[in-house]
């Protein structure tokens, strides 16, 4: 029984893990995205 939990307890704590990272990297896609579009609006307004 102990196992079990110990193995759902490991399931779930990497699952959070990948969401957390998944998460980041979306934001970072996000960031890029707005940085790279700011910096094309410039460079087609100068």
């Amino acid at each position: 029984m102990r196992y079990a939990h110990a193995t759902g307890t490991a399931i779930s704590y990497q699952l959070s893990v990948i969401s957390y990272q998944l998460s980041a990297y979306a934001l970072r896609q996000q960031l890029l995205n707005k940085t790279g579009n700011y910096l094309f609006n410039l460079s087609y307004v100068c």
